[in-house]
């Protein structure tokens, strides 16, 4: 799991966008 430094974790549809380039496929949930 990983941790947003400046917001708790935001909804998932926004989580799919900027770590979608930075994690791998395997690493996501």
């Amino acid at each position: 799991m990983y941790r947003k430094e400046e917001q708790p974790l935001p909804p998932p549809e926004k989580f799919e966008l900027p770590f979608e380039g930075k994690l791998s496929p395997n690493n996501r949930w």
